[in-house]
């Protein structure tokens, strides 16, 4: 530790000097004051700091047993922010700096370290606020504070939080045993602690590639590299403000040549699509139409997974085999049972807003009915988010198989939910990190394996009415529409009923704050079509989007707008369709309904204006 003049020194507590002998001051910084006494003859050390949470924090890591050296606890004075520590040196002095061999030779010491469990520590929760401030830090530039704000932040490890080199303790022949000062530890992304011991060695430009190997050599599960190089730069322009010029010289150097390598940083855990853990079969539908299914993995459950479903990420493992949620389109998703409690795990293979979890842990708080949203169960490190091979995964409660059937009672009960979503105060439903924008119209149609398959006159008028989309797109003032949270992809196979017969919201990758008619005559459109035999029902659109205006009424621009964006959204199907490689035949069968659509437009729209029209 180095003292510093102008750092808030608290004093010893009362007794102290008559318990310990004479005391030494031995460093101080930043609000904490060490100081070296004797206890019946052996070396003692004397901690005070200013904010007993911190106090606390060391005592808590100190008391779990950790798997590397590190002070024995043998006082903790909550109240006083106090502790009094065994002198756990052996006689090898601490490291100015790291060499490489020696920071090669401390990352298996971090990855057991990241493995252990510490009770009453401080929750990855707490980790997710401290990143979301950083975005905003005017201490860290723009290009910096951009990336930052696209971290998804799983904090899945016990981290000592501040590896300075003074921090280290070594063996006599130099080598990493152990560490000192946990008063920063708590739950955070392991790549923290990673590119702290890069920084230990001084930035060292050999490192982090074989850092990185090593750590994932001893851990057994991969880490992101672009992120700790994100990390590492926050470390240095956070350091920069403390020190001096001339010692500051050459961290600048180190911050500016990394923050020159941000544009090619590569996709940063959950922020890249991925392929599926467990394949999905071929496509099947069950009586009713609905897509849910679900099955036994063909084979053993893939490592990717295995590793999710270990005691560590979940506290305990589960009661038996999960199942497979066979027919869910791009997310992996598991029914397994924990401590006899039924629960849902699933796995994001698309990229995720940072802060979906928050949004759905406030939503849960604040929809009690006609519907509600599931937040993700807390976990061991406190959060409600985990990560296996870069994938964010989420534990939920398990609400049955009960779904909503095509009947009109319960395309109500639908749109009666999209409705509440809607009506949610901006204040609740406004989170930083969603996507900020929400497409409109179609932009451009993908027909390319369906182009030759119809009919001259068919792709004429195809064109044509995408042509119109975009028009229109241009034409749109968004802002002139009323604005809500937006689920972006409602319907029956997102929705699900629990025991006291509410509607269950899932799948929220997709919200955003935007006019809420986007959503509506989404959600409108699925309501009146089933893909699996490409049956269109109008009555059924007409009749949710009635049942939505009873609930949140209509404006009469949104109104006017309805039904174009209902097109919109048969265009949009169709170039999803052809993504997910769907054959020509149900792409043919889809774009000559969209054309069906467009054809019947105005007796369409005619009936949506007469149900929502004034004293409808």
């Amino acid at each position: 530790m180095s003292t510093s003049e102008s750092a808030p020194l608290a004093p010893p507590p009362e007794g102290w000097e008559t318990r310990f002998g004479p005391l030494s001051l031995v460093g101080a910084h930043a609000g904490v004051a060490v100081w070296r006494g004797q206890d019946d003859g052996a070396t003692v050390f004397l901690k005070r700091l200013n904010e007993p949470a911190r106090a606390a924090r060391e005592a808590a890591a100190l008391r779990a047993g950790l798997p590397l050296r590190a002070p024995r606890l043998l006082e903790h004075d909550q109240r006083l922010g106090a502790l009094v520590l065994a002198d756990a040196r052996l006689g090898a002095a601490r490291p100015r700096r790291l060499t490489a061999d020696q920071a090669l030779a401390a990352a298996p010491l971090l990855a057991a370290l990241h493995a252990h469990a510490v009770p009453d520590t401080t929750p990855a929760s707490a980790w997710d606020h401290r990143v979301r401030r950083l975005a905003y830090d005017p201490r860290l530039p723009e290009p910096l504070r951009e990336r930052l704000g696209d971290v998804v932040c799983f904090g899945d490890a016990f981290c000592h939080g501040d590896l300075h080199p003074s921090n280290w303790l070594l063996s006599p022949d130099g080598s990493p045993e152990g560490l000192l000062d946990w008063s920063s530890s708590g739950m955070m992304d392991p790549e923290w602690d990673v590119a702290g011991l890069w920084g230990a060695a001084g930035g060292l430009a050999e490192l982090p590639g074989p850092l990185i190997l090593a750590y994932e050599a001893a851990a057994d599960r991969p880490i992101d590299a672009g992120r700790v190089t994100l990390y590492r730069l926050v470390q240095l322009f956070e350091g920069l403000g403390a020190k001096d010029a001339e010692t500051a010289a050459p961290l600048r150097v180190q911050a500016e040549a990394l923050l020159a390598t941000l544009p090619s940083l590569p996709p940063l855990h959950g922020a890249q699509r991925v392929p599926r853990s467990v394949p999905k079969p071929p496509e099947s539908v069950l009586a009713d139409g609905s897509n849910l299914r679900w099955a036994e993995p063909a084979g053993p459950i893939p490592r990717v997974l295995n590793t999710l479903l270990s005691p560590h990420a979940l506290g305990q493992a589960p009661d038996s085999p999960p199942l497979t949620f066979a027919q869910h389109a791009c997310n992996d998703v598991l029914r397994l049972s924990i401590g006899g409690e039924r629960l849902i795990l699933k796995v994001y293979n698309k990229p995720v807003a940072p802060t979906l979890f928050v949004l759905e842990e406030r939503l849960s708080q604040h929809i009690t009915a006609p519907a509600r949203v599931l937040g993700p169960k807390r976990l061991r490190s406190g959060g409600g988010l985990m990560r296996v091979d870069g994938r964010p995964a989420a534990l939920y409660a398990d609400v049955g198989d009960a779904r909503l059937s095509q009947r009109p009672a319960d395309l109500t009960r639908l749109a009666e939910t999209l409705a509440a979503l809607h009506a949610v105060p901006e204040d609740v439903a406004r989170v930083d990190g969603l996507p900020p924008n929400y497409d409109v119209f179609e932009r451009q149609l993908v027909l390319t394996t369906v182009h030759d398959a119809l009919h001259p006159d068919e792709r004429a008028q195809l064109a044509a009415l995408s042509a119109e989309m975009n028009q229109r797109e241009d034409s749109l003032r968004p802002e002139t529409l009323p604005h809500a949270l937006l689920h972006g992809a409602l319907h029956r196979d997102h929705t699900a009923l629990d025991e006291q017969g509410r509607v269950v919201i899932f799948d929220l990758e997709k919200a955003r704050w935007g006019p809420r008619l986007l959503d509506l005559s989404r959600a409108a459109y699925l309501a009146g079509y089933r893909t699996n035999d490409e049956a269109l029902s109008p009555e059924k659109i007409v009749h949710f989007v009635r049942s939505y205006h009873r609930r949140l009424p209509l404006t009469d621009a949104e109104r006017a707008l309805l039904v174009p964006l209902l097109l919109s959204a048969c265009l949009h199907d169709l170039k999803s369709l052809h993504q997910e490689g769907w054959a020509v035949a149900p792409l043919l069968r889809h774009a000559r309904l969209t054309l069906e659509l467009a054809h019947n437009r105005e007796a369409l729209d005619a009936a949506i204006q007469r149900y929502t029209g004034p004293g409808a």
